[in-house]
């Protein structure tokens, strides 16, 4: 943990992990890897609260869960950009998924099937070329990484079309269309280092 910058879940975890440590006499490299476990959880604990207590001012819970949920699932396969602070994450997160899920329900951007059918593929070709772009670099990511990338856009795009509402299939391809812009800012970022 850096010293320049200690977040508040950081001193949190650093403080529960030394008590644990001392009451259950632990070494320091499991007190630290109890510090570091609970930073994770905590960091991600506050940013979900902070996303849905934001969505929940705004009347938007379901529409942030639907394109959330869209969105980690897409995600959990890509090699996208990560914040360097949890603040900056919990900023962009606030952003992506309720800021933009707010402005899609409330201007009531409705993707219908065949709209939302073109979109997707779109963004399965391009999931498909940037996990080539990807494997470049690293072999073995076409086997794991670049099919499964593309096999969750279609699974997303398969949800998306036996939907009912318009609406929800809008939020599906918004956190389809997040995950995959976040994949270009991690490009970016590579390619300035």
């Amino acid at each position: 943990m850096s010293e320049e910058y200690t977040s508040l879940e950081e001193r949190i975890s650093r403080s529960i992990s030394k008590k644990f440590g001392m009451k259950l006499q632990l070494s320091e490299l499991d007190t630290a890897k109890m510090e570091y476990g609970l930073s994770i959880l905590l960091v991600d604990a506050f940013k979900l609260l902070f996303i849905y207590a934001s969505a929940f001012i705004l009347h938007i819970v379901p529409e942030v869960f639907m394109t959330h949920l869209s969105f980690v699932m897409l995600r959990r396969t890509t090699k996208s950009y990560h914040a360097s602070n949890s603040t900056i994450c919990t900023v962009l997160s606030i952003f992506f998924l309720v800021f933009l899920s707010f402005l899609a329900t409330h201007f009531e951007l409705n993707t219908t099937r065949s709209t939302f059918a073109i979109i997707t593929l779109i963004l399965c070709g391009v999931l498909g070329m940037k996990g080539r772009a990807i494997t470049q670099k690293r072999v073995n990511f076409f086997y794991n990484g670049k099919i499964r990338m593309v096999c969750v856009g279609f699974f997303l795009m398969g949800i998306g079309l036996i939907q009912p509402s318009d609406q929800i299939r809008t939020l599906i391809f918004l956190g389809m269309a997040v995950a995959t812009f976040l994949m270009f800012l991690q490009k970016r970022k590579d390619e300035v280092k």
